[in-house]
């Protein structure tokens, strides 16, 4: 009976981690594809103003 409640607690641990990894990855594309798109889009901006 331990050992399965060990054994339980173990899967719901790698679960866990499982979603975090996936979660810090996907972060970290968001973030990357941000900062690639970040110069054009504050080059857009601010062209913006000086065409009004």
């Amino acid at each position: 009976m331990f050992w399965e409640i060990v054994a339980w607690l173990a899967v719901a641990l790698l679960t866990v981690f499982r979603v975090a990894i996936v979660v810090g990855v996907v972060a970290l594309v968001v973030l990357i594809v941000r900062s690639l798109r970040a110069p054009k889009q504050s080059l857009r901006h601010a062209g913006a103003p000086a065409r009004k």
